[in-house]
């Protein structure tokens, strides 16, 4: 009998070992899942900044007058 108890004592530290090790694996992912989250948002506010100055540079130079040669 007591093969048996050993048999599931390590079935049981086994089963605990693989839920903490899924755990820290999913914990680790949405970590990573926000910090790519958060630099999109960064490189569409960049993005959008970036859309603002061309567009003020194209209206810019079409309201000036080309100069006279």
């Amino acid at each position: 009998m007591s093969n048996s108890t050993d048999e599931s004592a390590t079935t049981q530290q086994l089963g605990d070992w693989v839920e903490s090790l899924l755990a820290q694996v999913e914990k680790r992912f949405d970590e990573q899942n926000q910090q790519v989250v958060k630099r999109m948002n960064e490189m569409a506010d960049r993005i959008d900044a970036l859309e603002s100055s061309i567009l003020e540079l194209v209206h810019g130079s079409e309201a000036k007058p080309a100069p006279a040669a």
